[in-house]
This record gives C-alpha cells, structure tokens and sequence, in this order.
C-alpha cells in the first residue's frame, strides 16, 4: 500500500461521515464479544483463530477512529495510546475472570498489536515508522502463524478418520490433558503401532486424563472404540465422558446429565471397548448430543487408588 493511500485511510473524519459511522458499528457489533460466549459454530480450531484475530481487528478499528479524530502523531501520542490500550485490556480480561471466561496476556498483546498496526501504518512513513512497520509486521506474521497450526492441525487430525488418536508421535502427547494424574508416551504396551499412552493415577478427586485436540465430526459413523489395558492384578473401574460443544454454554451447561458417563470395569490386560454413537447422542437429558462438534473424550477415576496405571491406545470411530 502506498503512503498516498495510507494517508487517505487516515485522513481526519467529518463529523458524522459514513466512514466512521461503519467503523462505529463493526466496533460496536465486536464490543459485546469480549464478554459473552461465541455462537456455537465458533467454538472450533478455526472458530477459535478467528476470535483472536478479532482482538486484532478491534483496537485497530478503535485507534484509526480516534486517530482520525484527534491525530495521534508523535512519540508521546504512540506512549499514550499504547498505555491506554494496556489500561482497557488489564479492565476486559479483569471482567473477563469475572464472568467464567479466562483472562489471557496474550489477548493483551494481541489488543496492543491492533493499535501499533494502526499507529505506524497509517501515517507517512519515517524512519522511526518504518521501524515500528517491521516490527508490527512480524509480529502479525507471528501471530498468523501461530493461530494457523491448530486450523490445518484440526484438518491434518479430520483426514485421518475413522482413527481419533493414537501415540505414534511425541507430537500426539499434547493433545491429551492430564487431570491430577501423570501422563507419557510408553512402549510398554501398545494394541495398534508400537506405543500406547500411560497413565498413572494421582490422588482423587477424578484424576484421568482428556483427549482435546481431535476430529470433531463423528457425524456417518456407528460406534466408539478403543483398547485400554489394565497392568494390575485386580479389576479397575474409570469412567468415560463424551460432550460437545453445547455442554459447555448451553442451558444445562457443565451439568452431569447433559454428557455421556459411562462406567467400565476393566479387567487384568487387554479391555476393547466398544459404544454405539447412538448411546452417547441420546446421553444428554431433553436434547441429542451434536456428533458434528464432539468437544472431547475424558476418562477418569473416582476410586482407584493414587498409582494405579492404565495404557490407552487406538481410539478410533467404526
């Protein structure tokens, strides 16, 4: 883009233009997003990226605005304005904590990008701007970079269907979560391929582990399955969870009745389980589960004993 441009991007708005009034109406139609809970079919790997970068697009919108209003030129406007951002990030993610959603730095950098992208980019560039251009510029590269991986990770994960998990790679490690447990990629045992996850129980409550990172349409298949091996002498009881996106925002949010629970008695060796999807939809009382936005795979302990192992391997769908 040429300076010329990026100047008449910047030129002062008349009163009441229709170029600020748009701009008016996208930050307001942005605004209520930074405190409520994004449309369901957001709520995936893509969904995700585009909530990020909305942060981006917001404060950029919002100091072009008042930039072209009062001019924000120099040094010490640059030091203003980026305190100022700071201050309204630090009050969002505050309220943020407040309301059941998680206040992130990172959001605040990327709030702090918006309006250094705005600052250097839409005035006459001088040496001190061509700096801040670089610097603005590698760090939305960065950032582009960075929301980019889970989106073609989620496709990479989507292509290898019927399979939802194995632990042929180190890379697969970090799309399980540990819960008051301790987990590892072992070649102890292994049902499919040549290792298995470990999981050593810690102390209650509910230590298990959950399967976040996985292809979320189970839509056109029939069944879960998945071996868990059982190293103790005795019989071993977890539990398997399944919900989707819904369970976390909907009316019966987080609630025991609107998920999949099933218990499993696991005896010594080798268990293959095997559950219809027809069970897991019609789990939730008064609706049916979305096979097309599985939100993840839990599996946990209420009474086993603080050490206690299990190795889980090849969830897959049929």
């Amino acid at each position: 883009m040429t300076d010329s441009a990026l100047l008449m991007l910047r030129k002062p708005l008349a009163p009441r233009s229709g170029r600020e009034k748009l701009i008016g109406l996208v930050i307001l139609a942005l605004t209520p997003f930074f405190f409520i809970h994004s449309p369901l079919w957001l709520l995936n790997e893509a969904g995700y990226a585009i909530n990020n970068l909305a942060h981006v697009v917001f404060f950029f919108l919002l100091t072009a605005l008042v930039d072209g209003r009062i001019g924000l030129t120099g040094a010490r406007a640059v030091l203003v304005a980026t305190l100022a951002v700071f201050a309204l990030s630090l009050i969002i993610e505050t309220a943020q904590a407040q309301i059941g959603r998680s206040a992130s730095w990172h959001d605040v950098l990327r709030n702090l990008l918006g309006c250094w992208l705005a600052l250097f980019w839409l005035h006459r560039a001088t040496p001190a701007l061509w700096l801040g251009r670089w610097a603005t510029a590698l760090l939305l590269m960065a950032e582009v970079a960075l929301l980019a991986q889970p989106v073609v990770e989620q496709f990479s994960l989507a292509r290898k269907l019927p399979l939802l998990a194995s632990i042929e790679s180190e890379r697969e490690l970090d799309y399980w979560e540990a819960s008051g447990s301790y987990i590892s990629r072992s070649p102890e045992q292994a049902s499919d391929g040549s290792h298995s996850l470990k999981v050593q129980l810690g102390e209650p409550p509910y230590p298990g582990v959950a399967l976040k990172n996985l292809p979320r349409d189970w839509r056109g298949f029939d069944a879960l399955l998945m071996d868990i091996h059982n190293p103790q002498d005795h019989e071993l009881t977890l539990t398997l969870r399944v919900h989707d996106s819904l369970h976390r925002f909907g009316p019966a949010a987080l609630e025991y009745s609107d998920r999949f629970n099933r218990r499993l008695q696991l005896q010594p060796g080798w268990n293959t389980i095997a559950l219809p999807l027809q069970d897991i939809s019609q789990a939730p009382q008064g609706r049916s589960m979305d096979l097309g936005r599985i939100q993840e795979i839990r599996i946990f302990s209420d009474d086993a004993h603080a050490g206690e192992l299990f190795y889980l391997d090849h969830l897959r769908l049929q």
